[in-house]
């Protein structure tokens, strides 16, 4: 980021941190997934269902990519200025 923005601002570095723990819930709750499935039983083993760091999982990982994009180091951020010409439409996708 340094050598495409020059120094970080302070907001930069909030981000950075809720960056940072966002993708340790990731990290965590992929460690329990790994170990305990994408399933669990409930009700003293008679119900299966969901495990819930599943869903823990998926919203870190969503905060983790609104938070790079925010900091403008996405694929998407990095494309070039915006395409002109014949194909400028399909080039600028949906």
């Amino acid at each position: 980021m340094r050598e495409s923005y020059g120094e970080t601002l302070e907001f930069d570095r909030w981000l950075l941190a809720l960056l940072v723990s966002q993708a340790e819930i990731y990290v965590q709750t992929w460690g329990h997934i790994q170990s305990d499935g994408l399933t669990t039983t409930y009700n003293s083993g008679q119900t299966p269902g969901k495990n819930p760091a599943v869903a823990i999982a998926d919203r870190a990982l969503k905060q983790v990519v609104n938070l790079l994009d925010e900091l403008g180091v996405t694929p998407k951020n990095r494309r070039p200025g915006k395409p002109t010409g014949r194909y400028a439409a399909l080039l600028a996708g949906p």
